[in-house]
């Protein structure tokens, strides 16, 4: 391990243990196996608030759950639709230190430690402080280690009105959640420059236990590395698995434990120096029932760099179908996904994702950990090629199983921060930019500079993302709350009604996102200023694509979550946005593919489908769906979508009376339109336009006047 970071630095030789080194672990082993971690304090835990309570759509701790995925499936307000319209609600700077963890989000506090010493909890109304408490630092006197002062870099866990963290020195802590105050805490190593033990582990909470890791400050000397669990409440029955024999040094745990609590399991990866013991520079299963090593595999002798870290935290996932597998990063550059079985029978794929070497702060290598969602594995790292092109870091996303590349993204710097996903979003930091990439299609969504490098993890939470910073920030970018729909109310009666194909769940109160909202200050994002709306990314794209304002009319709302029934289909939840003329529907189902956004059936809606027609014998005219489509209407639905667009017909031409403005026209109803024929326009490009099906639609749920 060479610090948060790595420092370059020549080949190691294993150490033999100091004498006093051994003596403090040996006394540190007694006092934990006698039951004295070190109570502190005798608060009461029955006395806790509802602070540190985890609902839905929180973040409680670094990557988000045991089996670190980094994914947040309960979250609706950020999509790829809103993600472009994201605006700062405000900007925390809670340190003249590095924030180099990774936040926790509960309820409405965000826990965060910094290399002050100090963790923190913020307000997540406004970012202000709510506690603060000193958890010490560790220092270096070795120049070259970087850096050479470090308080809190373990990202905080947070469980049953408890926040468990890693301190910047010789304990590791737990606070209670509503005041700061200690619990109990537990000696974990010597945090002298003699001794060098430091918490670089984000810890996991499960079953009623708490999981960490050990490894050296900077090298300077070694430790012997350990992961260990104690009894979440009271600290005690604490258990230990080392890496490496008695009498060695090494085989740090500065990533982060995976539980599988399945298979009462846990997932390490470890750390150098090179040299002979079997679990240096690997990933290893601990069987949780013995805390023995059960399994491992060891990067090949000419695949490691001079400082052989495993550099992520594993991602536990089961594809779709197939066997459970893991997968983590290595600083040669590699990541490799293994059958979660049979790690001792090598990677099931690899891939080689940036430059080797021991520097990750100089491009080299990945200390990102993956996220992972539906047979899809996200990853990033540092200096690499993408499309052919040299790039300072990326992020690509592949089949899980297989190890198939969907896509690949380049960033403007590495990636040091561990990757973050929810509702088709990935969130990552490219040295000091934010990247929100649509995790379908591996294209940029929104993109920020921030003050500082970003080297914690950024999470997703309640439609804000959290963002650490270098210099000592945490920021928070929202979804506009006019663009989240509020949770429907239950439904008075649970009888089953027949909904007509296309429409949208019954709602008696009008969306927020009719509501006038201001300019975004995001060029991604169109502003109407005659309406007070936006059009972002995907939806603009299809917009403009299909033609833009003269087809479809200014946006009557926001993109905002509504459910509809597709035809023949399931109701489902679907990203909508209301216009003049249509309804556009966001359909993630087919993400990467022309159908990704889809025009709703108002035609359908507002007209029965009339039985099919005799064929017209009128020449040029086509004979669709049992229906005659020729003359101005028949050119139009050509040059303007035709099928993909407006749908089959399903009426012949008729003169109709239009409901939004009481004029006969002379009309033909598509599945997903309704043309009308204005001959006062003849000769324009307006001759022939589609009816205002929106309007009409939100006018006749009592929306619009």
């Amino acid at each position: 391990m060479l610090s948060v970071f790595g420092t370059p630095r020549g080949n190691r030789q294993l150490v033999n243990k100091k004498t006093s080194l051994r003596a403090l672990i040996l006394v540190t082993l007694l006092l934990s196996l006698l039951g004295l971690a070190g109570a502190v304090g005798s608060s009461d835990l029955r006395a806790q608030t509802s602070a540190g309570m985890p609902g839905p759509g929180d973040w409680p701790m670094f990557l988000n759950g045991a089996q670190r995925q980094a994914w947040n499936g309960d979250e609706t307000a950020l999509s790829p639709s809103t993600a472009p319209s994201l605006r700062l609600k405000w900007k925390a700077h809670i340190s003249e230190d590095v924030v180099a963890t990774s936040p926790a989000i509960v309820g409405d506090t965000a826990y965060i430690g910094a290399w002050d010493g100090y963790e923190y909890a913020l307000n997540l109304t406004d970012g202000s402080v709510r506690w603060q408490t000193n958890l010490g630092t560790s220092h270096s006197d070795v120049p070259a280690c970087m850096p050479m002062n470090a308080g809190v870099t373990s990202g905080a866990a947070v469980s049953n009105g408890l926040v468990y963290v890693g301190g910047g020195a010789n304990y590791f802590y737990t606070l209670r959640a509503d005041n700061g105050q200690p619990v109990w805490r537990l000696f974990t190593g010597d945090a002298a420059p003699e001794g060098a033990s430091y918490n670089w582990a984000s810890p996991l909470v499960a079953g009623g236990r708490v999981y960490s890791g050990i490894a050296s400050f900077c090298d300077h000397p070694f430790v012997r590395g350990f992961a260990w669990s104690a009894d979440s409440q009271s600290g005690l029955d604490e258990k230990r698995v080392y890496i490496v024999p008695e009498d060695t040094l090494g085989g740090g745990i500065w990533t982060s434990p995976t539980l599988d609590e399945a298979h009462n399991r846990m997932f390490l990866t470890t750390g150098s120096p090179p040299g002979a013991p079997p679990y240096l520079d690997s990933i290893v299963a601990v069987d949780l029932a013995t805390y023995r090593i059960t399994d491992s595999w060891r990067v090949p002798h000419p695949d490691e760099v001079a400082d052989a870290d495993w550099s992520t935290t594993p991602t536990l996932f089961t594809p779709p179908g197939g066997k459970q597998m893991v997968a983590a990063g290595n600083k040669n550059g590699k990541f490799y996904a293994f059958d979660a079985d049979r790690l001792g029978a090598g990677p099931v794929w690899e891939y080689k994702a940036a430059e080797s070497g021991e520097c990750p702060q100089c491009g080299e290598g990945t200390i990102s950990s993956s996220a992972y969602h539906d047979g899809v594995l996200y990853i990033a790292g540092g200096k690499t090629t993408v499309g052919g092109e040299n790039v300072n870091g990326s992020v690509r996303a592949f089949e899980a199983a297989t190890g198939r590349l969907r896509w690949e993204y380049p960033t403007g710097g590495s990636v040091f921060g561990s990757l973050a996903g929810a509702n088709g979003v990935i969130v990552a930091a490219g040295d000091n930019e934010l990247h929100l990439i649509d995790a379908a299609r591996g294209v940029n969504l929104f993109k920020v500079v921030l003050e500082g490098a970003i080297y914690g993890a950024p999470v997703i939470a309640h439609g804000v993302v959290y963002v650490p910073t270098a210099a000592g920030f945490l920021y928070a970018y929202e979804v506009p709350a006019e663009l989240v729909t509020p949770a429907p109310s239950a439904p008075a009666s649970t009888a089953t009604a027949s909904v007509p194909a296309g429409a949208p769940s019954p709602t008696t109160q009008p969306p927020a996102a009719l509501n006038r909202v201001p300019p975004p200050g995001n060029s991604a994002v169109l502003y109407f200023e005659p309406v007070g709306h936006t059009l972002a990314p995907p939806l603009r794209g299809y917009w403009e694509k299909y033609g833009g304002l003269a087809q479809f009319g200014y946006p009557l709302t926001e993109a905002y979550t509504e459910t509809i029934t597709p035809a023949g289909g399931e109701r489902k939840d679907y990203l909508v946005q209301y216009f003049e003329r249509a309804r556009f529907e966001y359909h993630p189902e087919y993400a990467g593919t022309s159908s990704e956004v889809l025009l709703g059936l108002l035609g359908a809606h507002f007209f029965k489908p009339e039985p099919p027609s005799p064929q017209s014998s009128t020449p040029g005219a086509s004979y669709l769906n049992g229906h005659n489509l020729g003359g101005p209407f028949l050119d139009y639905w050509q040059t303007h979508g035709g099928l993909y667009v407006n749908g089959y017909p399903i009426s012949e031409e008729h003169d109709d009376v239009a409901p939004t403005d009481g004029k006969t026209y002379r009309v033909q109803y598509f599945e997903r339109a309704r043309f009308e024929l204005h001959p006062e326009n003849r000769g324009t490009p307006y001759e022939v336009l589609l009816g205002l099906l929106g309007k009409q639609l939100l006018q006749e749920r009592g929306w619009l006047k």
